[in-house]
């Protein structure tokens, strides 16, 4: 899996000593954090310094700091997945490229006309390469105009992630704002609804995939069919499941299917 330069630094000695080897711009974070909370940015060594004191004078003691080198970018994507199949996606848009995040909490914004398709191949491949077969990524490409074919950096995959629910097609604001609206909760139930539904489907098909399959016919192969179908004239009504389930076996029919 692509990702960017990373570091883990595991106090503020060790990442002080690292100043010079990081790569500039980066990213510090709380590898156990949500929503960009506590999130800084280094532009250089001299910032990289003040952010860790910064950084690890308000996390709790034996708490890492992770850090990675910045993708300059102003849009990163979030794909739901299910099963190495994703169901949700949308564009998180930087408020500018210095920001140090497209969440809504940076002032990002979100745009839910993603490429759902586009994507699937790279999403299939990820699943299987990491082992989580769900969750929710986090994925940028350092390029201006972005070719979905091309694999894109990681930077983050959660097995728990929250999914945020489209925004009306005529909505202006941002998506903090909308979270406030009274049709957000709504909105929202729905694609956890849909993210349950894909969560239920995936367990039955990895069932069903663990099985072997015997497709056998039911007219006079291991059901006497020919009385229903007397009975019913022919009709539709001889092959419905009400009916055909009223036969007598075919004599042996039973022993002859467990033998296969």
């Amino acid at each position: 899996v692509k990702t960017p330069r990373t570091w883990i630094f595991r106090d503020r000695e060790e990442a002080r000593r690292a100043s010079t080897e990081v790569e500039y711009p980066a990213i510090i974070k709380n590898p156990y954090g949500y929503s960009s909370k506590g999130l800084l940015q280094a532009k250089n060594s001299s910032e990289f310094l003040d952010a860790v004191d910064l950084y690890f004078s308000n996390t709790t003691v034996g708490v890492e700091a992770l850090v990675q080198t910045k993708v300059v970018a102003m849009r990163e994507a979030r794909v739901t997945y299910v099963d190495g199949r994703p169901f949700h996606g949308y564009w998180r848009i930087r408020e500018s490229l210095a920001s140090a995040s497209a969440a809504s909490t940076r002032g990002g914004y979100q745009d839910f006309n993603f490429p759902l398709a586009e994507i699937a191949p790279f999403i299939e491949r990820f699943s299987n390469a990491t082992g989580v077969v769900v969750g929710g990524v986090d994925l940028i490409w350092s390029e201006e105009k972005i070719d979905m074919t091309a694999e894109p950096f990681t930077l983050e995959v959660s097995p728990t992630s929250d999914i945020n629910p489209a925004t009306p097609a005529d909505w202006k604001e941002g998506y903090a704002e909308f979270k406030k609206t009274k049709g957000f909760r709504s909105s929202y139930l729905r694609v956890r609804k849909h993210w349950t539904e894909a969560m239920v489907l995936a367990v039955v098909d990895r069932h069903r995939l663990e099985r072997r399959h015997l497709f056998v016919d039911i007219d006079n192969v291991v059901a006497l069919s020919a009385a229903r179908v007397k009975r019913c004239q022919g009709s539709k009504k001889a092959y419905t499941a009400e009916e055909v389930l009223k036969d007598e076996p075919v004599p042996d029919a039973v022993e002859a299917l467990k033998e296969l």
